[in-house]
């Protein structure tokens, strides 16, 4: 799988997120549990069908959290295109990088480094030995304790947000 090695993208394009086939997972119990309601005659088609789509959800959801932990995207190595000194280095040049592409940067509270903020998701720019960096996302702690942890709203997220970020770190030239 591609996340098992050094990762240099081309561009923002989005992550390959495998949805169609979870997708399908949804249709298909909703259309069996609403024949199966139909058949039956208890339940009724409408019914049954709604929950076959809760069955469906339920079985998305899952997948999605164990797929999220299989591929870990915190541990996701991108390769750098510059050598950085340090990780202070790296992230003093985040303001420079994220000028004006809609991403929001701010220092932290507790290491004085710096975050991004996009698409309501929280990323820390990790400095590897290799010359490569990991983008180490979190919830905004609002989200993380009000129960705004859907798996498959965050792992959307994430396929689509993280090429976003590390292209640009990439592309970038001191």
């Amino acid at each position: 799988d591609d996340f098992d090695k050094i990762m240099e993208l081309d561009s923002t394009e989005p992550f390959d997120d495998g949805l169609k086939n979870m997708n399908k997972i949804f249709i298909i119990s909703a259309i069996v549990f609403g024949i199966l309601g139909f058949v039956d005659g208890e339940i009724g088609l409408i019914p049954g069908a709604l929950l076959g789509a809760l069955i469906g959800w339920v079985i998305i959801e899952v997948a999605m959290n164990f797929k999220a932990n299989i591929y870990d995207f915190r541990v996701i190595k991108f390769r750098l295109s510059c050598e950085y000194s340090s990780e202070s280095d790296l992230n003093e040049a985040l303001p420079e990088i994220f000028k004006d592409k809609g991403v929001e940067v701010y220092k932290t509270v507790i290491d004085h480094d710096y975050a991004l903020k996009h698409d309501g998701m929280i990323y820390d720019v990790i400095l590897n030995d290799d010359n490569t960096f990991s983008l180490h996302w979190r919830l905004p702690i609002h989200k993380a304790f009000l129960g705004k942890r859907l798996s498959l709203v965050i792992y959307r997220k994430l396929v689509v947000s993280m090429p976003i970020l590390a292209y640009a770190i990439q592309k970038y030239q001191k």
